[in-house]
């Protein structure tokens, strides 16, 4: 047996050391990940509904509505499942050793690290739909067997994120989490028996395929941005970036400043006390007086017209000359009788 054969029954021996300890203890798994996702969606329509955002609100609520009838089928196998609660038959290390073996020779690119205790497969460039996601790495962390059926993670190695969520690499892939769907009870069972050259193929064919009913991002929208200002869903080439915050605002929120002519979000613009028109903060002005913003069109020695005509009136009454006022008779000579 070559070293590198030694090396990998080690390996094979070790896991199926943490299979049978994993079977003794009956685990049972829990649609942790679905729920996650119905809290996050929940907040997002939270959100949009206090900042009025209508349009990404609806959105929201029918991706809601989609993760809950996700779950509830979750929740559906997850019964079945205890009900029968069949007893896993765990693959032996030779079996282990040949998987290993198939992944080594099979696969371009596997890593065995025995240190961190991982394995990893890399898959090769995924398109989808014409959007180029990139590489994938399925690092599988074999210590956990004894907790979890087997703590895996998929890695983007040339990220190519959704525009509106750079935490989502892959419709189906948020935080190097995989929403598994309808393959999560054949990924599993692949786990908990050791069938690592299932599982790794498995994942991967997941990550070659998209599923529509739910997605962390719609392929649809993977190049499209939400407006800050309305929630309103647009591609990358639509809209402006706001010259002051840089966020992505829509045509219909996008304000022009008339003073400098550039474009900016609501948040960073005001209403002109005087005129009534959206200047940015820079172009405009607090009166000396009254402290509210003004454009410099309706300024006047720093003063708001208001605050400019009582300035004019208070100094026309300190500098108006104060007019005698004689009584009756005073200064008359007397008439002799």
């Amino acid at each position: 047996m070559t070293p590198m054969d030694q090396s990998l029954l080690r390996v094979a021996i070790e896991i199926s050391s943490h299979l049978n300890m994993e079977t003794d203890r009956g685990a049972i798994w829990l649609p942790e990940q679905r729920w996650l996702q119905l809290v996050r969606l929940r907040w997002r329509y939270d959100v949009a509904r206090q900042r009025k955002w209508h349009h990404a609100a609806n959105l929201t609520f029918n991706q809601l509505q989609s993760v809950l009838k996700s779950l509830q089928q979750d929740l559906l196998q997850l019964n079945a499942a205890m009900e029968v609660t069949p007893r896993v038959v765990t693959a032996s290390a030779r079996e282990i050793l040949a998987d290993l073996r198939a992944l080594r020779d099979e696969l371009e690119e596997v890593t065995i690290d025995r240190k961190q205790k991982e394995i990893s497969v890399k898959t090769e460039a995924i398109c989808l739909q014409n959007i180029d996601l990139g590489r994938f790495e399925i690092r599988l962390n074999y210590a956990n067997y004894s907790d979890d059926a087997g703590h895996y993670r998929v890695i983007a190695l040339e990220p190519n994120p959704a525009c509106s969520n750079d935490s989502v690499t892959h419709p189906h892939v948020q935080d190097e989490d995989l929403c598994e769907g309808e393959g999560h009870a054949t990924i599993d069972m692949a786990l908990r028996q050791g069938r690592l050259y299932d599982f790794f193929t498995i994942v991967a064919n997941l990550l070659r395929t998209y599923n529509d009913s739910s997605p962390y991002v719609a392929l649809s929208a993977w190049q499209a941005v939400n407006c800050m200002d309305c929630g309103h869903a647009m591609d990358a080439d639509e809209g402006s970036d706001c010259e002051k915050c840089d966020t992505p605002v829509c045509e219909d929120c996008s304000v022009i400043c008339p003073n400098c002519l550039r474009s900016y979000c609501c948040g960073c613009t005001s209403e002109c006390e005087g005129c009534s028109e959206r200047f940015c903060h820079g172009c405009l002005s607090t009166c000396v007086d009254c402290d509210a913003d003004f454009c410099s069109s309706c300024l006047t020695n720093e003063r708001c017209e208001y605050c400019d005509e009582q300035q004019n009136e208070e100094e026309t009454e300190s500098t108006t000359p104060i007019v005698a006022i004689q009584s009756d008779g005073l200064g008359e000579a007397a008439v002799s009788a």
